[in-house]
């Protein structure tokens, strides 16, 4: 994993030319939140759209270049991991789905991840392969998406009540959501109606209020740190409906902007051009997080782009981004990730060259064995502390080489292979 791990909506990911996409999946870890796939998918049926749709979505798909990068777990398994008790870790590193347990002699337990199913659909996007059945989703999706009307359930909800203060900034709406949770005796069972819409099963949700009745806890963040989050952000949303706040309004896309913010645990850097995300989204990072506009982050990544050609090979290979005065990639890179030791403390110099070449034995016989002894059952969490974890993906001929080459892996190190 290179870099700061960055989560795009699709405002900022569709805004990137494909040069600049590969300097930002040089320097960044991309997180793929599953909206972002359906919202790229969805506009197969966007009649709006000058291009043709299936062209127009292949040039979307081919700016993801996974092999930096992952698709999240949806956050609906999470949120249901976290209401029954398993740990769901929210410190900027990605949830990259579930794994198989396996086992390699004299090298211990540990997980094989396969490639997910949106990675396999994205690589088919880019040759301009759609199924019948992504057709049908990106269909419903559009009419879900136009069918939304927030000003109509924003006046359902101020009907219930004859004077409703207005609330002018995030902050004190989301000082009113923490006083509003920190006063309910039972947040899961009060709380079903928000559960069941944020797609938790109803049985689900009536163990987890047993679970919360027989320990004895008193705050929901606490009982189920991830379910605390969901929920802050989503009783943000319709309470500021309700509140008629400026910064929520009644578009009906902010409800499905509104899903990019359940997974801003799951990352260090969050970039958008979206003024919905733009006003709200800081009252739900953690201060070790950071927000970058779309417009100044693909500013930055032009001009590194602009700059790539001139690098040498070796310039190229470095980890880090260039020095630049300014760059917002660079300061991104301080903040969030240690700095670059000198060569008397970096291990890849201190080590050996019979314990380099141990290390890359044992890499090689987990290579070879983790797959075929990998479990046939999936399971979220198999392993709480593996020794190894195997990660499958795939990369697309027409993606560019990861070398900075410039040519397509096809053409160049994928040349040779199989």
């Amino acid at each position: 994993m290179s870099g700061p791990c960055i989560i795009l909506d699709k405002s900022a990911f569709q805004s990137l030319k494909k040069s600049e996409s590969f300097i930002l999946h040089k320097y960044f870890f991309v997180n793929v939140p599953p909206v972002l796939v359906l919202e790229i998918i969805g506009d197969l049926k966007k009649l709006s759209l000058k291009k043709d749709p299936h062209k127009m979505v292949s040039e979307y798909a081919g700016k993801l270049l996974l092999s930096n990068g992952f698709v999240n777990t949806h956050f609906t398994q999470l949120l249901t991991s976290s209401l029954k008790g398993e740990p769901v870790f929210m410190d900027g590193r990605p949830l990259i789905g579930m794994g198989r347990s396996s086992y390699v002699e004299g090298q211990g337990k540990g997980v094989v991840i396969d490639c997910s199913p949106e990675l396999e659909a994205v690589n088919r996007w880019k040759d301009g392969n759609f199924l019948k059945s992504e057709e049908i989703l990106a269909e419903r999706w559009r009419n879900i998406t136009q069918g939304i009307n927030l000003e109509y359930l924003r006046q359902k909800l101020r009907a219930k009540a004859l004077r409703i203060p207005r609330v002018e900034i995030p902050e004190e709406l989301i000082e009113m959501v923490d006083d509003f949770l920190s006063n309910i005796s039972n947040p899961i069972g009060e709380l079903y109606w928000l559960f069941l819409e944020l797609g938790v099963a109803p049985n689900t949700i009536e163990r987890a209020s047993l679970r919360w009745q027989n320990c004895g806890y008193t705050n929901l963040v606490s009982f189920a740190p991830y379910a605390h989050h969901c929920v802050r952000v989503s009783l943000f949303f319709y309470m500021g409906l309700f509140h008629n706040c400026p910064f929520t309004g009644t578009r009906a896309t902010n409800k499905i902007d509104l899903e990019y913010l359940y997974y801003l645990p799951f990352c260090n850097v969050f970039a958008s051009g979206d003024n919905f995300h733009v006003r709200i989204c800081r009252v739900f990072l953690r201060k070790d997080q950071s927000f970058v506009g779309r417009d100044d982050l693909k500013r930055d990544l032009a001009a590194i782009d602009s700059l790539w050609v001139k690098f040498t090979p070796n310039q190229k290979a470095y980890i880090w981004p260039p020095e630049r005065e300014g760059s917002i990639v660079l300061d991104l890179w301080k903040k969030h990730v240690a700095p670059v030791r000198s060569d008397d403390q970096n291990l890849a110099f201190l080590m050996s060259k019979e314990k380099q070449e141990e290390i890359l034995s044992r890499l090689k016989l987990i290579k070879a064995t983790a797959q075929q002894n990998a479990s046939s059952q999936y399971d979220f969490s198999p392993i709480h502390e593996p020794e190894f974890i195997q990660i499958s993906q795939k990369m697309n001929p027409k993606d560019p080489c990861p070398c900075g080459s410039g040519l397509p892996a096809g053409q160049c190190h994928l040349k040779n292979i199989k």
